[in-house]
């Protein structure tokens, strides 16, 4: 009975290794892609391009320190010269990077 207990928490932790990259995943690939389109709409809609920050997005949720920051300057400044689309990238080759450090081999089925 112990070992198919055991055998049953591998298997959680199997599938909840799987649903966390997953989730990482979908959101290092969607919210680009979201942006990226509401940035496509706007220009179709205005005819011009917005650039879109990593500080727009940290402004956007409301972080006091991309609105008005008074210390850590350099980085804000690089911040809002890059643009939240590489941002995305760092987050899938980071993602990239922890799939290969888990251990992906399935749990033994109970005998």
């Amino acid at each position: 009975m112990i070992r198919n207990i055991q055998i049953a928490f591998e298997w959680v932790k199997y599938w909840l290794k799987c649903a966390i990259l997953f989730f990482f995943g979908l959101v290092a690939i969607g919210i680009p892609l979201m942006v990226l389109m509401k940035q496509i709409m706007s220009y179709l809609h205005a005819g011009f391009w917005s650039s879109f920050s990593v500080i727009d997005a940290l402004a956007w949720l409301g972080n006091a320190w991309a609105l008005f920051p008074t210390d850590w300057l350099g980085a804000h400044k690089i911040l809002a010269w890059m643009p939240f689309s590489a941002l995305s990238f760092i987050g899938v080759v980071l993602a990239l990077y922890i799939s290969e450090s888990v251990s992906w081999t399935k749990p033994s089925k109970a005998d």
